[in-house]
């Protein structure tokens, strides 16, 4: 009878199904300390950005390297290329400095001294070694945070190196550049560089498919950095949707942020009487005070506009203004592109003839939704109330649409601002570039 059950047991061991974890592996490499040129400020912060988001969107294994040499960068890549082969996923994300010569790129170690051109077969990491890390998983993923501006032309003319990284193209590997070929990324005014915060922002994106990981970032750093930085794709991968973050992961996170209930208030025993005392004089008078700015609604419009009919709530927030939009998406797209199938609306900002100031950066926002065409939609921004009150020039418009063609609305800043901009005819598209 034990034989006979010994048996049972081994054949339904055999016949259950065993679920194994996804194996989901990143390599993030963030140079900073560079030996013979000026430290980068940054990487070492995107680093550990990028790595906790990976963190908390479900990856088993993130390996953050920071400041690695030329030994250590290619032991780190060999140590990954073993973790990555039979991966769900594998990533490599890497912040620091990279440059191309000749058509072929390099990711720069912090020991790096380049005196020649022909210094970087020995003294940078050919981009194709990192690439080939990723050569075992199942889905390859390679993030280049590497086109900043070139500091080795200065310290050795004979070097002759281009800024930013020159455009690849591999099969079966999502590439995402921080920056178009040949064009530099910027290192970021902030605590990190605005391709990093809109990576790690994405990256936490529940049931976002990794084919549209790209299209989202380049649209976050285009509209922070008023078009200046514009990262660039190359996906040759399949359609079938990998979602980055896995929904164990999402519910993690949404357990995590989601607000403490405050305890109920115990129940209090009544206090014995006391005689009472004798009555205070009466307090002073309050003195009086200005009342806060009530709030404030009115319709932009502009029938030369193709979004002709806009609500507008503005109310007082502090020492900025609270900007409550509501709207209609349009009926027809400008284009049938990827952006436009995403619901985009922008918020975009304009001082003519005046510098842009950090305040008005600041406010630049995209929103991106599932609303139908011709559904309600709407938006909220907050901007300085000093800069509204004292700009009279100042242009708060929306724009639903993609990067070079899209649907522009009439002026938001106050009820009384003058449309300022050329308008096209009555139901056509406002282009972009020759509005603004």
């Amino acid at each position: 009878m034990k034989r006979f059950l010994g048996v049972l047991f081994f054949a339904t061991a055999l016949c259950s199904p065993v679920v194994a974890e996804a194996k989901r592996v990143a390599l993030v490499i963030a140079n900073s300390s560079y030996q013979q040129i000026d430290p980068l400020k940054n990487p070492g912060r995107d680093g550990v950005l990028v790595s906790t988001a990976l963190e908390n969107a479900g990856f088993t294994t993130v390996l953050l390297r920071p400041d690695l040499d030329g030994q250590a960068f290619r032991k780190a890549l060999k140590a990954f290329r073993d973790m990555a082969d039979g991966a769900d996923i594998a990533m490599v994300y890497y912040a620091g400095h990279g440059v191309e010569v000749g058509g072929q790129n390099y990711l720069i170690p912090t020991d790096a001294e380049l005196m020649l051109a022909s210094d970087l077969k020995y003294d940078a990491v050919d981009l194709d070694l990192l690439l080939t890390t990723l050569g075992g998983a199942k889905m390859r993923v390679a993030i280049l945070d590497a086109c900043r501006t070139n500091p080795f032309q200065t310290k050795s003319p004979a070097a002759k190196l281009t800024n930013g990284l020159a455009k690849v193209d591999v099969d079966d590997v999502l590439l995402i550049f921080a920056a178009a070929p040949g064009k530099p990324a910027f290192d970021g005014d902030g605590d990190n560089s605005p391709f990093a915060k809109a990576l790690a922002r994405h990256i936490l994106k529940p049931r976002l498919p990794v084919q549209m990981l790209g299209g989202t970032i380049r649209d976050d750093v285009i509209a922070e950095t008023a078009n200046e930085q514009r990262p660039f794709i190359s996906a040759s991968i399949t359609g079938v949707p990998f979602y980055l973050m896995t929904e164990q992961a999402e519910l993690a996170l949404a357990q995590k942020t989601a607000p403490k209930r405050k305890p109920r208030a115990k129940a209090v025993k009544p206090k014995p009487v006391i005689a009472a005392a004798p009555p205070a004089p009466p307090a002073p008078a309050p003195v009086p005070t200005a009342p806060p700015a009530a709030q404030e609604q009115w319709v932009a419009s502009d029938k030369k506009l193709s979004m002709d009919e806009v609500t507008v709530t503005r109310e007082l927030a502090g020492d900025k203004y609270l900007y409550k939009v509501k709207t209609r998406y349009p009926e027809t797209l400008p284009q049938s592109g990827p952006a436009a199938q995403a619901r985009i609306i922008r918020v975009l900002t304009r001082s003519p003839g005046k510098t842009r100031s950090a305040a008005l950066n600041e406010v630049q926002k995209i929103k991106i939704g599932t609303w139908g065409l011709g559904q309600p939609c709407g938006i909220t921004f907050k901007i300085d109330k000093a800069l509204v009150d004292s700009d009279k020039n100042l242009d708060v418009r929306l724009c639903m649409g993609d990067d070079e063609n899209c649907i522009m609305s009439p002026n938001l800043a106050r009820a009384d601002s003058k449309q300022r901009l050329r308008a096209p005819e009555v139901k056509k598209t406002a282009t972009f570039k020759s509005l603004w």
